[in-house]
């Protein structure tokens, strides 16, 4: 077993439960430090900084959520891709409350370009596999999309719908209706 990754994933599932019961602000090197038996030096040779750890933290909480794997979107509907997508996100703010609208005001300004490098990765990764479960969904009317309004284009515009709900505590229902009602 790498010992290296071990320990590295040990200190990031730390950070989580610190999250989970006190929120992304709450975690510093010192409290990771002492919540897992080790000296502060040691958290450091993992993380040079805090931002790192933040970070990496962050990625791993956005990869539970999404589950972002290859196989996250098989569906054959858009629709149930989405309420997916929306039901992963209410499990989260029950696991990890106030993270969707925390997260990002956390990060160093320094590491705040890595950090929205990361989320740019990972929303590119939920959007292909939207755009690819809408082009594959058979109930989608015929002719809807064109050099007008591509498939991609409208999963760009459902996506940032998609984002406002998961940081402003918008209805899911309202999105998921107006996609029903634009595809189907």
């Amino acid at each position: 077993m790498n010992n290296t990754v071990s320990s590295r994933a040990e200190l990031i599932a730390c950070c989580k439960k610190i999250v989970a019961e006190k929120g992304i602000e709450a975690i510093s090197i010192r409290e990771v430090a002492t919540r897992s038996g080790i000296s502060v030096g040691a958290v450091y040779n993992y993380f040079p900084n805090k931002g790192q750890l933040l970070t990496a933290t962050i990625g791993s909480i956005w990869s539970d959520i999404f589950h972002l794997s290859d196989n996250s979107y098989e569906f054959d509907s858009f629709s149930k891709c989405l309420e997916a997508l929306f039901k992963s996100v209410e499990i989260a703010k029950q696991q990890y409350p106030n993270f969707f609208t925390s997260h990002a005001l956390v990060l160093a300004f320094d590491e705040k370009q890595r950090g929205q490098k990361m989320m740019e990765n990972y929303w590119q990764h939920i959007k292909a596999g939207l755009v690819k479960t809408l082009l594959k969904d058979q109930q989608v009317r015929q002719g809807l999309f064109d050099d007008n309004l591509t498939a991609s284009q409208y999963v760009d515009y459902i996506f940032e719908l998609f984002l406002y709900e998961i940081t402003h505590e918008e209805k899911s229902v309202a999105i998921l209706q107006l996609v029903k009602n634009s595809l189907y």
